[in-house]
């Protein structure tokens, strides 16, 4: 796959090949166009042709993203950006309206399950005490707009996670969560 902005190549001839249960780190400057590679990944954005007139392509599962049906091919692939967007109401309502999608109809939202990962990621954002741990049904019930960006990550997180993607990109995932 290869991209150029503005006449300048910002990424050439990368061939990524990755099995099920492997990680993969993208690392480099600002402006690098690692956003724009998750993007282009996740159906986003557009595939050039490369200086030597080759075409890129990406495939999931054997098959060509241009073969797949986008909502299907989202359905396996989730993107979460370093800025995700809610809608102004609480997180609770965020998290339920993935399930008003079409390609997620058929599931239902759990809120047993949020709850417990929030449990397990011992996050901060629960009321209770100072260390955090109290009351995680609490944060499901405040506005998304006032969240923090570390509890929008979290939140971003949360929405994706419950619709069980078989692949994950993360763009800067955790650059708003404190230490």
């Amino acid at each position: 796959m290869s991209r150029q902005i503005s006449g300048s190549w910002i990424w050439s001839k990368i061939n990524l090949h990755l099995a099920p249960g492997d990680k993969l780190a993208l690392t480099g400057s600002s402006g690098s166009g690692k956003s724009l590679l998750l993007r282009t990944l996740a159906g986003l954005d557009v595939i050039e042709s490369a200086p030597s007139g080759e075409t890129g392509t990406i495939n999931f599962d054997g098959i060509s993203l241009h073969d797949w049906e986008m909502p299907q091919y989202r359905t396996k692939v989730s993107f979460i950006p370093q800025n995700p967007v809610f809608f102004d109401e609480t997180v609770e309502t965020n998290l339920k309206r993935a399930f008003q999608l079409k390609a997620h109809q058929h599931r239902r939202y759990d809120q047993k399950q949020i709850l417990a990962w929030l449990e397990q990621f011992s996050l901060p954002i629960a009321a209770g005490n100072s260390s955090g741990v109290g009351d995680y049904s609490e944060f499901l019930q405040r506005p998304a707009k006032d969240l923090s960006g570390g509890e929008a990550q979290i939140t971003a997180l949360l929405r994706v996670l419950q619709l069980e993607p078989q692949v994950l990109l993360l763009d800067e995932p955790t650059a708003s969560l404190d230490a």
